[in-house]
């Protein structure tokens, strides 16, 4: 029998586990031990007949003639005694030359092979031992993410691949943080395998593994955070999440990812949460995270600077979202949209600034001149300040513009107010206009209004009969005509 080629056998240890660090996201780092175990008293060796094909490979290896390399290999291999040291050498060339072939999914049984043999007899170096095992969870992962897998596959990958994860965890004295990050890795996609049910208990061992690891270093990689950030978010732990990406925000302030997570993050909690207080400083956390953000040249597009309007609006500071929607509407920040110059209007409104309001859908007339919606809404304004002639008006121009959703609503306004301005005619063309409508019979008011729209017209009639008798025939002693009934009292519903 012959002794393992030293020549050889170093030379492919060293370039395979180089290779190592393309087959997934995370990085395979050297194994680091505090304690070796005891050396073997038994060394081990290939047959003569093994030792002597091996070594007439060579030329193929340094041509990198992987296929014909393989051929040789395969034929070993059938040769080969099972369990032996033979088969073991020969099942790890087998998987470094497919690994330098890129094809994985092949590299995945010779490799096991070789684990399981070292797992029984020990063949190799315990740090290479370990490693290969640490290798084949990583090429289990890699497999699971196969494009057309079937689901019960990637289960049974998931399930390897965690299997010689923990086993290297195991064999590891001193386990780095980048082990225990494959080992979540890992877990966390086989929770995540169904879509529409995630394996809870499964992620909160991935969690255990992370933090695991996140503890074995002052300054944790980038990927070790983000994974415990995706654990939390699916947990629900929301709170601990907007922590983690605090702090790599922080840590990265120029990456496009954080800010709009810690954003996000924030502005959810605000919405849900139950307590007024701590609501309020969630949204106002949202606020200094955009506005970071943006000192930093992050969330600047027109749709973020909107979102933060929002939340200014959110929290009642009207005369800060009125100072950004002027300012951001006029120089192209925020997008030329009619309800964003509406939402203008309304927080001019809120402080009490109704002139403003009026002048901000007026400018919007400018940019939308089909948008009827706007002449009633400078309508409404004005009838809010008691300026119903000039809110009529506006009613008027709205109903010749058109796009509105419910004339019938305006048609009720408008009576209303032609009534209280006594234009009886136009009050009575207003209101019969508005019982055409699905919108004027729900208006428990609009009959009576009519019949008092009828009555004031009746009145008017009756009181120009007289006048115009007293011109034709003009007389001292002509009886006082009686003065006409005072005018029904008739509020607008609230439902208009």
């Amino acid at each position: 029998m012959t002794f393992f080629p030293a020549h050889f056998a170093p030379t492919l240890r060293r370039s395979g586990f180089a290779l190592l660090a393309l087959l997934c996201s995370a990085v395979l780092p050297t194994v680091a031990r505090a304690q070796e175990k005891p050396k073997l008293q038994e060394r081990f060796y290939l047959t003569d007949k093994v030792a002597e094909e091996l070594g007439k490979i060579r030329p193929l290896v340094d041509a990198k003639k992987w296929d014909e390399a393989l051929v040789v290999i395969d034929g070993l291999i059938k040769t080969a005694a099972p369990k032996s040291y033979d088969l073991v050498n020969l099942s790890y060339y087998k998987y470094l030359y497919l690994s330098y072939k890129n094809e994985y999914s092949q590299a995945i049984e010779p490799l096991e092979t070789a684990v399981t043999l070292c797992e029984q007899f020990h063949y190799f170096e315990n740090t290479v031992e370990t490693e290969l095992t640490q290798t084949l969870a990583q090429l289990y992962l890699l497999e699971s993410q196969t494009k057309g897998i079937k689901p019960e596959q990637q289960k049974l990958c998931y399930s390897k691949a965690a299997h010689y994860a923990d086993q290297f965890i195991q064999l590891t004295p001193n386990p780095t943080a980048d082990n225990y990050f494959v080992y979540a890795q890992i877990l966390y996609y086989a929770a995540m395998a169904t879509p529409d049910k995630t394996d809870m208990e499964m992620l909160k061992k991935s969690q255990v593994q992370i933090e695991k690891g996140l503890l074995t270093v002052t300054h944790p990689k980038e990927q070790h955070w983000q994974i415990l950030y995706g654990i939390l978010i699916q947990q629900g732990d929301y709170v601990r999440a907007g922590e983690i990406v605090e702090l790599l925000a922080k840590q990265f302030p120029n990456s496009k990812n954080y800010w709009p997570q810690l954003q996000n993050i924030y502005i959810n909690l605000g919405a849900n949460e139950k307590d007024t207080q701590k609501s309020l400083e969630y949204s106002i956390r949202a606020i200094i995270t955009m506005e970071r953000a943006q000192a930093l040249g992050q969330l600047n597009t027109p749709k973020d600077n909107f979102a933060l309007v929002a939340q200014y609006y959110n929290i009642g500071q009207f005369e800060r979202v009125s100072e950004l929607l002027q300012t951001g509407l006029r120089n192209g920040s925020i997008e030329n949209l009619q309800p964003n110059w509406e939402y203008l209007a309304t927080s001019y409104q809120q402080i009490n600034k109704e002139q403003q309001a009026i002048e901000a859908l007026k400018e919007a007339e400018t940019h939308f001149p089909k948008a009827g919606s706007l002449h009633f809404q400078i309508a409404q304004i004005y009838s809010q300040t008691d300026k119903l002639d000039l809110a009529y008006n506006e009613a008027v121009k709205a109903l010749e513009i058109g796009n509105i959703d419910k004339p019938g609503a305006i048609y009720c306004l408008m009576s209303y107010w032609a009534f209280d301005l006594h234009k009886y005619d136009e009050a009575l063309v207003a209101v019969n206009k508005a019982l055409g409508y699905p919108e004027g019979p729900k208006d428990p008011q609009i009959p009576r209004l009519k019949g008092a729209i009828q009555e004031a017209i009746n009145e008017r009639d009756r009181a120009k009969g007289p006048a115009e008798d007293q011109s034709k025939q003009p007389s001292a002693g002509q009886k006082q005509q009686p003065e006409p009934k005072k005018q029904p009292e008739l509020k607008q519903s609230k439902s208009l």
